[in-house]
Formats: structure tokens, sequence, C-alpha cells
């Protein structure tokens, strides 16, 4: 048992801006299909997609509280084919956190430091997710909480003053340039680009009240999904749906376009700090999640130096990725990698565990009693 515990409102408040962040830093809904004025559709689609592909995690989640996802994976599947899947998520968690840092490092890079090199972007952010995640699990999800309020305030103070240039008649007429099989294609492919139910999953064991795992997924998605259909909404309604679907980053454009006063030299800049902000938060969790995997695969006591490994080849990578100007929108090879990895690692491999769980639960039950005894 872990005697320090993350409440689920800490828990609720991080993952939802973790979602909308990511949500409207590239805006990936607008490029996919049918890429149009029903993305805030997709979007409602999505959200059923996601609930549904995401049960076994959920379930196993529910069934194993008091563990982590590789403790019971080893539980379920043996100590050697369990280390083998756990030693994956590592490697996965470590993609996820090489896909944010490349899709920051861009934002940054393009956008505010246009002449500045990627390494000067990209080490500071490494530098901190060491210093912070050799703090521990419980440090860095209380450090994100005192940030997300200001976050979440930002972002939605940004979205209103930004609404005087919105002219929502060009979303209309609704359904006219879209088929069902469009809308549920880009609410699958978005499904599974959306990757935080893994910080609920990997942190079940620090919960105050673990009872809250299915509700804490279910008002995260309904929080997130509804901010995000705002955003989205009002940079379509003042950039045009065009506009939206071929700028890189579309909501940096939007609050640019907003009318604010001589106090505020660059109203831009308070969501680049969001931004940062965020998605630092999200790089250091998912290396600490990478570092989680490969500290319970390989049963070392002392994780720090897979740490300090693990930050640096993630760096690097990112790094390399940002030099050679790997393009790391939605309809790009390496998003498209993503995307289909996470399907795999969210949906596929969660199902395979729980049917062998299905097979083997009398046997695992066995087992628990005979160690509690």
């Amino acid at each position: 048992m872990y005697k320090k515990k993350i409440t689920t409102r800490q828990m609720i408040l991080i993952m939802v801006i973790f979602r909308l962040t990511f949500t409207i830093s590239h805006m990936p809904a607008t490029e996919l299909p049918p890429a149009n004025q029903d993305v805030w559709m997709v979007l409602i689609v999505a959200l059923l997609y996601t609930v549904a592909m995401r049960i076994p995690l959920l379930y196993l989640a529910n069934k194993f509280k008091d563990i982590t996802m590789m403790e019971y994976q080893e539980k379920i599947l043996g100590s050697f084919f369990g280390k083998f899947i756990g030693f994956l998520y590592g490697l996965y968690f470590g993609f996820n956190a090489i896909y944010i840092l490349s899709l920051y490092s861009k934002i940054i890079g393009v956008n505010v430091l246009p002449r500045s090199q990627y390494w000067i972007i990209v080490i500071p952010a490494i530098i901190l997710s060491i210093y912070v995640g050799s703090k521990g699990l419980i440090v860095i999800l209380r450090s994100g909480e005192l940030f997300a309020p200001v976050i979440l305030v930002s972002i939605i103070s940004l979205i209103l003053l930004g609404l005087q240039n919105a002219d929502f008649s060009i979303l209309l007429p609704i359904l006219a340039d879209s088929t069902f099989k469009e809308i549920n294609i880009g609410a699958i492919l978005l499904s599974f680009i959306l990757t935080d139910i893994f910080i609920l999953i990997m942190c079940t064991p620090f919960l105050e009240n673990k009872k809250d795992i299915n509700k804490i997924f279910v008002k995260v998605n309904i929080y997130s999904e509804f901010l995000s259909i705002i955003a989205i909404v009002a940079t379509q309604a003042a950039l045009g749906i065009e506009q939206t679907k071929h700028t890189n980053f579309p909501f940096l454009v939007y609050t640019r376009l907003i009318n604010y006063k001589a106090i505020f030299q660059r109203i831009d800049s308070l969501y680049v700090i969001v931004l940062l902000s965020s998605n630092i938060g999200r790089i250091i969790i998912y290396i600490y999640f990478s570092h989680m995997a490969f500290k319970s695969v390989f049963n070392v006591r002392n994780g720090q130096p897979i740490l300090y490994i693990t930050a640096t080849v993630v760096g690097l990578i990112a790094l390399y990725i940002s030099n050679i100007g790997i393009s790391i929108m939605t309809i790009s090879p390496f998003t498209k990698l993503f995307t289909y990895i996470s399907a795999v690692f969210l949906s596929i491999i969660p199902l395979f565990i729980m049917i062998v769980y299905f097979f083997r639960r009398k046997t695992i039950n066995r087992e628990e009693k005979l160690e509690n005894e």
C-alpha cells in the first residue's frame, strides 16, 4: 500500500488540462475526416469510442487497484510475458514523451524562438523532467495541480476574448458535407490519439479513493470534450474552415486575432506560456511512467539511473526529430505511426490481457489467497 495519496479532484483537474491543451495545441480533429464544419460531431462520437475502447484498461485497473499496471500484468501473464509486455509499455511511454516533446519544440521553435536551435528548448525540458521526476509521482502530480487552475482559466479567457472575431454562420449547414462513415473514421482515429487514460491507470495505486476510477474517467472525458468542442468551434468560426485545417497551430493564430489593450503587448504569449506549462508536465509524467515500467521489469530498487537514461534518450530522439524537420501534424507519417501504435497499447494489448485473466482468474484468486494467509 502507498501512504501518499492523490485526491480525485487532483486527478480530474490534471487530466482535463492535459487533454484540453493537447486537443487544441494543433487541433488534430480538424485534419481528420470529414475535416469540415462538422468537426464538433467527430469529437462527440469520439467520446463514445474512447469509452468503449478503454473498457479493458478500466476493467483491469478496477480489478487490481492496489498494484501497478506492470505488477498485475506479471500476475496475469506470468513473470516472463508480463515483463515483456511491461518492457513494451516502457518503450511506448517513452515514445509518448518523444511525440509530445517534438510537438512542444515545434510550437516554441517556429512561433516564439524562430532563430534559435531546438536544443535550447529540448535540453531545459529534459533537465526539468529529471529533476521533478526524481522527486516522485506524487510530487509531479501535486506540482501540476498548482498550475492547472491558472491554465484552465487562461484558456477559457482566451476563448471568450476571441469570440468577437467569430462568424458562426460558416459552420452551417450541419452534415451537408459529411457522411456517417467519415465522421466515424475521424472519431476512431481521434480516440487513439488521446492517450491520457494512462495517467489514471498508472496512478491508480496512489489514489485516495480507488473506487472513483470510473467516475474520474467519465468526468474527465465530459469536461475536456465540452471545452475542446467550444475551442475548436470558436477557432473555425474565427479563422474559417480551410485556414483552421491547414494552419499548423490554429488556436495560436486565433489568440493573435484578439483585440487587446496596450497593457498587453502580446496576448498570444499567454497561450504559449499555458501550452509550455502543460506540455512540460505531460513530458515529465510520461518519462516517469517509462521509468516506472523499466524499473519494474528489471526489478531495480533505485530507479534514478533508469530515469536519467530514459530522459536522456527521449531528449536525444526528440532533438533529432526536430532538427531533421519531421512533421508532427495529424496527417504526417510520424503521427499516423503514433496513432496506430497507440491503438495497440490502448485497446488490443489490454483486451488480450483481460481475456487471459478471465481464463486464469480462479488460479490467480487462489494464489492471492495463499499469499494473504
